[in-house]
């Protein structure tokens, strides 16, 4: 199987009892001070290497300035951040390049207006891309809540309990960013008693979706016709 099934059938006899388990896939590790740094990891990034350029300026001899390598930082931030909060946040490169902050004799003032530009226009790039991004995860918000309203549809909560039987459910996709797979259970009430299905269609993730409609359908129109 594809994923994770619990289904417990207890009646009213403890030593009757039916489960079936589908070992789980591995989970995350809670996000702790560690995950939110990986959650965050191209501002680190971007933080680590504007830092190391400074130093670098500052130690070189002669000391040397490399607001030109300024550019890719708005880059990095883009990557995690919206356009707003990138060209916020780079604005300060564009003052660090368009002044000579180390006081260097040797850098012309042709070569300042250069790399503010160059810097500037990074910004741009990065605020464009920011914003490009943004739109392809809404859209993908969109594609996911789409997808959970199809499993909540195909594979409904089940009920907590059928005359004396009192049931228990979990489903967990092996697909990282999929709700649903092949793996399905039902439970219905028949007037011949309870009818119980769990099985795995052949599939993974929105591939199965069809196949496990269809079965269920099935069980839902003869489960109830048939006596065993």
């Amino acid at each position: 199987m594809d994923g994770r099934e619990v289904v417990a059938v207890t009646d009213p006899d403890p030593l009757d009892r039916f489960v079936t388990t589908v070992a789980p896939r591995a989970g995350r590790p809670e996000a702790g001070g560690e995950g939110r740094l990986v959650a965050h990891r191209w501002t680190v990034i971007a933080c680590v290497y504007f830092a190391l350029l400074f130093v670098a300026a500052l130690v070189a001899t002669p000391p040397e300035s490399f607001s030109g390598l300024y550019t890719l930082v708005p880059v990095l931030l883009a990557l995690e951040w919206s356009p707003l909060i990138v060209v916020l946040g780079s604005l300060p490169l564009v003052g660090l390049a368009a002044t000579n902050t180390l006081g260097l004799s040797h850098v012309t003032a042709e070569a300042t207006v250069v790399r503010s530009v160059g810097v500037t226009v990074a910004i741009a790039i990065a605020a464009y891309v920011a914003g490009d991004r943004q739109h392809h995860a809404s859209a993908l918000s969109h594609s996911r809540a789409a997808t959970l309203a199809a499993h909540e549809a195909i594979l409904p909560v089940v009920p907590r309990s059928i005359g004396p039987y009192r049931f228990a459910s979990a489903y967990r996709s092996a697909a990282e960013e999929a709700y649903v797979g092949g793996d399905f259970y039902k439970v219905i009430a028949t007037d011949f008693g309870v009818r119980l299905i769990v099985g795995d269609a052949r599939g993974k993730g929105l591939k199965a979706i069809a196949m496990t409609a269809a079965v269920l359908g099935c069980f839902r129109e003869w489960a109830p016709e048939t006596t065993s």
